[in-house]
């Protein structure tokens, strides 16, 4: 119980997507190990609105929107793409992969460039891609960070 109070002290309201339902629900049994109040607890007094759960989604002391607060472990930028895959054709074709994987050229420097995070799923992808091109993948990724999982909606 401590580590989730802990946990959930570590949220920050830059963290919040915009279109995430908070929960203002403080009589809620689950409120306190709850992601959608600890996040709804960090929204600035200058927010007017923001996407909320309504209290009739609570049914019989049970709530479908309850989400356990869990970290992910997110890439944050791949720079160093020419010094990990050195024959500039496979380069090439990994980058038009990986563009064509991301949704488009501006998301592919997006991510590149550590603007985006690339979810864990997304990482295997690239991986993946690298390792079926005999690409060395240790290091590919600039850097990790941990952040509370937002994507799951109810």
């Amino acid at each position: 119980l401590l580590r989730f109070y802990y946990l959930c002290s570590m949220i920050e309201f830059k963290e919040i997507p915009e279109w995430w339902a908070v929960c203002a629900q403080t009589d809620c049994p689950r409120s306190g190990e709850c992601l959608r109040h600890q996040a709804f607890k960090q929204i600035p007094d200058e927010e007017k609105t923001w996407p909320c759960v309504l209290p009739q989604a609570m049914k019989d002391g049970e709530c479908p929107c309850y989400v356990k607060p869990e970290r992910l472990k997110m890439a944050r930028g791949f720079s160093n793409i020419s010094s990990k895959v050195r024959a500039r054709a496979i380069r090439k074709t990994i980058r038009l992969r990986i563009t064509e994987y991301l949704g488009s050229k501006g998301s592919y420097y997006r991510y590149r460039d550590g603007e985006r995070l690339l979810s864990p799923e997304q990482q295997q992808w690239i991986l993946r891609l690298l390792e079926s091109y005999d690409c060395p993948t240790e290091g590919f990724f600039t850097q990790f960070v941990e952040v509370f999982d937002f994507r799951r909606l109810p």
